[in-house]
């Protein structure tokens, strides 16, 4: 699972799983949450805010949309799009200077209605959104209803801190990509265990140096799972295995705030 070096790259088969999921969740979420955005709303409009925090170019070398335009196609070719009514913010985050300008083209191709908003953040994921949740924080504002989709590359730029801070907002949620296979190969391999306590958010990854096979990555996967709830009996978490013909078991968790 290397990195990839160019603007675009090929679509891979695990990717698709995660954008149907991503699709599929969104279509749902967007008329729920605006309904309840108009009425917690004076002017009886609302916002809803759609975070994609490794946003890639905007599409793939083989013609496919990428994440963003997946999340903004789900509400321009919503079925329901009339009962929409909120105004959207979508903020896409992307640290490469050569796909965030690829990006912006690719949005520029859309036909986007008034209430629709595209905000452009060229950076690292964690400064960026680390900055705009000490921003809220400090201002003791509120954060509108917001949905995250933090896929990353490997497992490295996404602490888990991160995500209980985001997370500890009302009306928050989060679609997050953990690749538990590539995960589990890494753990144990010398100078990984920074990365790996930032993405479990503890040290008790090395619990899992003792154990072999299924029952490494089956603790892997209830650890980050775990950590997800931050010890909140009222956060969910969900979890969604992404088979491959090479029969590795990607992860999408979904998780919501208190």
């Amino acid at each position: 699972m290397s990195k990839p070096s160019d603007t675009l790259w090929a679509l891979e088969p695990h990717t698709k799983g995660k954008h149907i999921v991503l699709r599929s969740y969104l279509d749902a979420w967007l008329p729920i949450m605006s309904h309840g955005a108009r009425f917690r709303s004076a002017m009886g409009k609302g916002r809803l805010v759609l975070v994609d925090g490794f946003a890639g170019p905007g599409r793939y070398s083989t013609g496919e949309d990428g994440s963003p335009l997946v999340m903004l196609k789900a509400f321009l070719e919503h079925t329901q799009r009339h009962l929409i009514t909120a105004d959207l913010l979508y903020l896409f985050i992307e640290e490469r200077h050569d796909r965030i300008e690829r990006l912006r083209e690719e949005v520029a191709a859309l036909h986007l209605p008034e209430q629709v908003h595209v905000h452009f953040e060229e950076g690292r994921f964690e400064d960026v959104f680390t900055g705009l949740l000490d921003g809220i924080e400090s201002s003791g504002a509120q954060l509108a209803p917001t949905f995250a989709f933090i896929d990353p590359f490997g497992y490295t730029g996404n602490p888990m801190d991160l995500a209980g801070r985001f997370l500890a907002f009302q009306r928050c949620e989060a679609l997050v990509y953990m690749p538990l296979p590539f995960v589990n190969r890494f753990v144990g391999r010398e100078g990984q265990e920074q990365a790996l306590t930032a993405l479990f958010g503890s040290e008790r990854w090395r619990e899992a140096l003792s154990l072999q096979g299924g029952a490494r990555v089956q603790f892997l996967h209830e650890l980050f799972q775990e950590q997800l709830r931050f010890g909140s009996s009222s956060r969910l978490v969900r979890s969604f295995e992404i088979p491959t013909a090479g029969g590795n078991g990607y992860r999408l968790y979904f998780t919501t705030g208190n």
